[in-house]
């Protein structure tokens, strides 16, 4: 056999022959071939600061075929769709993209339906056995005429809100079926980061605190009569522990599990700035209130950018009561010392929190570079397309609707 027919039969039998030797070829491993051109946007997107554990779950969650929530758009490159006029192009990426925003916002828009519905019978109730329609929250009219409240009252108001928040949560955990250590992601904490944190977001507590006030004085002149969220008036110890306990910290907690947790890391799919809108925006909603939507909605957006840096929920919690504490007792003052002197006391708290934190910024020597920067959304749909889905969801029309209307039939007149 010649040595042209030996090298041909080589190379059809997978054999190498080099200096009299034999070895078998190497083939490239499929999986290699494949990384050559199939693209998984589930599998190549990244979360920032986020385990491994966090990103595999994620990835699973998403790449489920059974899953209409998750974005996991799998394409082959070497496949093409040529559009008339505009060249060889690929709209698929897009569809799904959309097709799981779809779901998503119909979700949310359920969910928060249902958290109105439990919070409507929950006034009613009140009213109905107390003659009340909450104990938290204080009209200007109401201020000197507000009774005592009892032990009961407090127990059936915030019994009823823990029940709604924990009803809403398992909801997102059995339907969704997000893992939970991406709902609630416990990633390893930077403490520098999470000092600097706390103390810029105090800060920014009071600010925007001040803010409301100027709002909320804006808005009495004009004859709004606005509503205070403060500690209920009442002449049982035991009835102040349970109020401070349940408005202090369990309800801050299961909300931020809610908003910070299941919805926030939900839409991380579609990006980490859509998320923070998408997260905080459902959480400003839900007061009913105008002159309170603008600081929710900045509050929550600090708390938002603050989980999705640090890469934990935790953060977001510890500062969420620290923060709601603050404004609490804060409202109180000026509810029940409506004098001078309980606004030049006010002042000095909001100013002394104020250089305290700055200090501390400046003592620990925290250099970080734009701490708060949340890199650009790059999915398939830019913004203003992702926004439109939610007029593509009747459940997120229906609830969008129902919190403008209330808002405004809420808004009462001195």
């Amino acid at each position: 056999m010649s040595r042209q027919c030996r090298d041909l039969s080589a190379v059809l039998l997978g054999i190498s022959i080099s200096k009299g030797v034999t070895t078998p070829v190497k083939e490239k491993d499929s999986s290699e071939l494949r990384e050559d051109y199939i693209v998984d946007v589930a599998s190549e997107r990244v979360y920032v600061n986020q385990d491994k554990a966090y990103h595999e779950a994620f990835t699973k969650w998403r790449n489920n075929k059974k899953n209409r929530y998750g974005y996991r758009f799998v394409h082959d490159t070497r496949e093409h769709t040529y559009v008339d006029g505009e060249g060889y192009a690929d709209r698929r990426s897009e569809n799904e993209e959309r097709s799981s925003l779809r779901y998503c916002f119909a979700f949310l828009g359920t969910s928060m339906l249902m958290l109105f519905l439990f919070n409507q019978i929950q006034f009613m109730l009140m009213r109905m056995l107390f003659g009340v329609k909450t104990v938290e929250w204080t009209y200007v009219s109401e201020l000197d005429s507000a009774a005592p409240i009892t032990l009961n009252e407090v127990l059936v108001s915030c019994g009823f809100k823990i029940f709604t928040l924990l009803v809403i949560l398992l909801l997102y955990v059995f339907f969704i079926h997000l893992p939970l250590n991406v709902s609630f992601p416990s990633s390893k904490l930077s403490p520098k980061f999470f000092l600097y944190a706390f103390n810029a977001s105090l800060i920014m507590a009071v600010i925007l605190h001040l803010f409301d006030r100027v709002v909320t004085a804006t808005a009495t002149d004009l004859g709004i009569d606005i509503s205070y969220y403060a500690l209920p008036v009442t002449d049982s110890a035991s009835c102040f522990v349970v109020s401070v306990l349940c408005n202090m910290l369990v309800i801050p907690i299961m909300s931020e599990l809610l908003f910070r947790g299941c919805i926030l890391q939900l839409f991380r799919q579609y990006g980490d700035r859509f998320a923070i809108l998408v997260a905080s925006f459902a959480s400003a909603c839900c007061y009913h209130d105008i002159t309170k939507f603008l600081y929710v909605f900045c509050w929550s957006v600090i708390l938002s950018i603050i989980t999705i840096k640090s890469g934990s929920i935790i953060p977001a919690l510890v500062i969420k009561i620290t923060g709601d504490s603050l404004i609490i007792m804060l409202n109180t003052l000026l509810t029940n010392e409506k004098t001078v002197y309980a606004d030049l006391l006010e002042s000095v708290i909001c100013l002394s929190v104020i250089i305290v934190c700055i200090s501390l910024m400046f003592i620990m020597r925290i250099k970080m570079m734009r701490p708060f920067k949340i890199e650009p959304d790059r999915t398939a749909l830019p913004l203003s397309q992702k926004l439109r889905e939610v007029l593509n969801s009747p459940w997120s029309v229906i609830w969008l609707t129902v919190t403008l209307l209330t808002t405004i039939l809420t808004l009462e007149v001195k």
